[in-house]
């Protein structure tokens, strides 16, 4: 479900692989640095960075969402939990 609903949105390509799609980890080189002569790069660049930053949090939150659905109905204990000494 989680995996249709990032297709839709374009976040993860159609083919059926494991994993995520390129498009939804950080590429800080899409675009070139620009220089501070020119505003209207610096905010595409700006923009660009912030879409980056949106696919990585939804990444994290899936995969969370994920952890938490092996949890609760596989009752696989996946997280490592603290021990404090």
């Amino acid at each position: 479900m989680l995996l249709d609903w990032l297709r839709k949105l374009g976040y993860i390509s159609d083919e059926r692989k494991c994993g995520f799609a390129k498009s939804a980890s950080l590429n800080l080189e899409t675009l070139p640095l620009p220089t501070t002569d020119d505003p209207h790069a610096l905010h595409l660049r700006i923009q660009e960075l912030e879409k980056q930053l949106e696919n990585a949090h939804l990444k994290v939150e899936g995969i969370e969402i994920m952890i938490e659905i092996v949890e609760k109905e596989l009752k696989i204990p996946f997280r490592k939990k603290s021990v404090t000494k």
